[in-house]
């Protein structure tokens, strides 16, 4: 009976209400400090970086609002190396402040291929396959075997060069083939060499 009689009576009320009253304005606060913490209703306008190198943007005022990535690198031979070719969120698009923006750049370094194998293979294939790698073929040299016009080195800046070293494309290698005796004692002209 005490518990229904305290229930009805005035100081239940009054702890009810005063119960509500510090729930709705410890709810206030707390929204009001997310709002602050969020920047809730500021955006900030994504620039377009375009053209950009990485440097010249994380030495700009732009890093005052937004962190910028870099999560890709492509070659393209045709736009300046370490410009910005793409970036998400797109331009123009309005984000909160300190927004992560990922970056596409053109790669300063060039493109690296591995190295071929092309022992054994005739010169003709061995040119072929060069180029397919985006490789090219200095002037051939020379060396006596039954196995005319076969690869029998391969050399990059002199030396020899295994399968499967990472080179630049672009790079000049020297193929070393195979030639008869008669053929070092009737040597060939110029225009025939690379046949």
């Amino acid at each position: 009976m005490k518990l229904i009689q305290f229930l009805k009576s005035k100081t239940f009320f009054k702890h009810i209400a005063l119960s509500v009253i510090v729930t709705i304005v410890i709810a206030g606060i707390i929204l009001k400090f997310l709002s602050i913490y969020t920047h809730h209703g500021e955006f900030k306008t994504v620039p377009d970086l375009t053209g950009k190198t990485y440097n010249q943007v994380i030495q700009s005022d732009l890093t005052d609002n937004f962190t910028f990535i870099i999560t890709d690198s492509i070659h393209d031979a045709g736009k300046p190396k370490g410009s910005i070719i793409a970036q998400d969120p797109y331009p123009g698009t309005k984000v909160k402040r300190n927004r992560k923006v990922y970056l596409t750049v053109i790669a300063v370094l060039p493109e690296q291929v591995a190295m071929p194998n092309l022992i054994d293979l005739s010169q003709r294939q061995a040119s072929a396959m060069l180029e397919t790698y985006g490789l090219k073929t200095a002037p051939f040299e020379y060396r006596l075997s039954e196995y005319k016009n076969a690869v029998l080195d391969q050399k990059f800046r002199g030396t020899h060069i295994e399968p499967g070293i990472m080179i630049s494309k672009g790079s000049v290698i020297t193929l070393v083939l195979g030639k008869e005796k008669k053929d070092f004692d009737n040597p060939t002209p110029d225009n025939e060499k690379h046949e």
